[in-house]
């Protein structure tokens, strides 16, 4: 949450200097100061607006992959679509050579930033520090091995703070073995898990125990909270993608 409260400030900030560069760029100084201050005030709103309901601010379309610049870009078309259509409407042509210099000036502004601000993000991640709390589900020797890994992986940003074993796993008469993370009980305890762990994010590991349905009902208990679910496949080295 932090991190994007950050994102919604570095956006209006980048707003203002779009706003700016097109007064001083497209729509020259002889603006009168009334306006131009209107529009270095409404164009940040409305760019972080538009970016916003492109998804930009999805938690799911950050930290990695396309998806987050992708949204950006959707949210830029869309103002530009809006104010053609809005100054088509009302004739004028002072909207369309405003928006034709601040547009492009802010998606660029935008994408970079969003792009160092994730680097920054991983290289914290790299050291261990803002990793996402994370309960694994599945079977002892599957959640011993993640749990090593992902402590090796800093860079995936995932941080195992506990586990739910089948109920008839025999880790759960065992002593702690070495990498093994806390374990809070089985797959009927995972909602009260994520409370006690204080938990924001839930990762199922292969199991024949979890069908569809077993899951389904699963995320219906994690939807409340929003917890994200997510669900790693054993199908790897197959393709690419």
């Amino acid at each position: 949450s932090r991190y994007i409260r950050k994102l919604v400030v570095l956006d209006l900030l980048i707003g203002v200097v779009g706003a700016v560069a097109a007064l001083q760029f497209r729509v020259g100084p002889g603006t009168e100061f009334s306006n131009q201050v209107i529009m270095v005030l409404v164009f940040p709103l409305v760019w972080a607006l538009s970016i916003a309901l492109g998804r930009a601010y999805e938690s799911r379309f950050l930290f990695a992959g396309n998806d987050e610049y992708r949204a950006v870009f959707r949210g830029a078309i869309g103002l530009i679509a809006v104010v053609a259509m809005g100054a088509y409407i009302v004739n004028t042509q002072f909207a369309r050579r405003y928006v034709i210099i601040a547009v492009p000036v802010v998606l660029i502004l935008t994408i970079v930033a969003r792009y160092l601000m994730r680097q920054r993000l991983h290289m914290s991640w790299g050291r261990g520090q803002r990793l996402r709390r994370v309960i694994l589900i599945g079977h002892g020797s599957a959640v011993v091995q993640l749990t090593r890994q992902l402590r090796r992986e800093r860079f995936h940003g995932l941080g195992v703070v506990g586990a739910c074993l089948p109920a008839n796993s025999p880790m759960h008469r065992e002593k702690a073995r070495d990498g093994a993370p806390p374990i809070y009980g089985t797959f009927d305890d995972v909602a009260a898990a994520v409370r006690y762990a204080r938990a924001d994010t839930v990762l199922v590991l292969s199991c024949p125990e979890l069908d569809g349905p077993t899951l389904r009902r699963m995320a219906w208990q994690l939807e409340n909270d929003k917890i994200d679910l997510i669900v790693a496949s054993t199908l790897v080295d197959v393709a690419g993608d």
